[in-house]
């Protein structure tokens, strides 16, 4: 029997997938790597004020559709002053097509990662490791933190903090 049933789902291992918290996996293909946030501060205070802050993005959208004009300098300094949301950031390579945020893997900086308050989730990354699933916070992902069977995008090792 190469099935093998548990609580959160189901794994193949003669067919090379799994079904875990109701996404299907395929183990020979790189999913998105999760990492905690606390295993690269440093990464992440370069790349954070380089990327592309969400937060700010979907407020700029929403003004140009509501004056039909972009922000001038005293409109965005007010969105920098007044607004406590930031983030999530997209770094690495990112296009933009049809108004949303796509990974490019064709890009110079060879990664696209979203740096969250307490995660990065890397996209997509010319570096995979082999990882465990995350949990049902983050389905159909692993988490690089902890060695398993799923082939996982991951950043470059010197971006640790060791």
């Amino acid at each position: 029997m190469s099935k093998v049933f548990t609580s959160y789902g189901w794994i193949d291992e003669e067919i090379r997938a799994a079904h875990l918290y109701g996404v299907t996996i395929c183990t020979d293909t790189p999913i998105t790597g999760v990492i905690s946030n606390n295993e690269i501060v440093d990464f992440i205070g370069e790349e954070q004020f380089n990327g592309i802050d969400l937060a700010y993005d979907d407020w700029f959208a929403d003004f140009v559709s509501e004056h039909d004009r972009e922000p001038d300098d005293d409109e965005t300094q007010w969105f920098a002053e007044s607004s406590d949301e930031s983030g999530p950031y997209l770094v690495g390579d990112w296009k933009k097509e049809d108004g949303l945020w796509e990974v490019n893997k064709d890009g110079k900086e060879g990664y696209s990662a979203i740096i969250r308050s307490d995660v990065t989730q890397v996209c997509y990354s010319e570096h995979t490791t082999l990882a465990m699933h995350c949990s049902p916070c983050y389905p159909g992902q692993g988490d690089v933190g902890n060695k398993g069977p799923f082939l996982t995008y991951t950043l470059e090792k010197d971006c640790f903090d060791l």
